[in-house]
């Protein structure tokens, strides 16, 4: 969720906080995959991917290092995947806002079993 806390840039959050259901333990990206160097390569490049797609053909994308800005990214798990969130200011210019990306979760294959998603009947 965020939040405008107005300013001439202006202050925004947009944070994701995910728990283990049975532990109640805070989830890191690290907890969640079996391999995390090879996740964060394959979501580098699946964004490179998805920011071709004509929706962004006016932005001007920074040249990043993709696998690092992910690690630190927020996200979280909706019902249609795993949900990116992109501040403002570390893929394109600040004045873009904020991206968010989703990776189906059967794009996506270094999710661990217990977080895979199960949808209910």
């Amino acid at each position: 969720d965020y939040e405008n806390t107005t300013g001439q840039k202006a202050n925004t959050l947009w944070e994701a906080y995910n728990f283990d259901l049975d532990t109640g333990n805070l989830l890191s990206f690290q907890d969640i995959v079996t391999d995390e160097k090879k996740a964060l390569v394959f979501l580098a490049e699946y964004l490179t991917e998805q920011m071709e797609n004509p929706q962004y053909e006016n932005i001007s994308w920074k040249n990043t290092n993709l696998p690092l800005l992910l690690a630190e990214a927020d996200w979280y798990f909706s019902e249609n995947g795993l949900v990116l969130l992109i501040k403002p200011g570390k893929i394109a210019p600040y004045k873009e806002g904020f991206f968010q990306f989703t990776i189906p979760y059967n794009n996506f294959s270094f999710l661990k079993n217990k977080y895979q998603f199960m949808a209910v009947p």
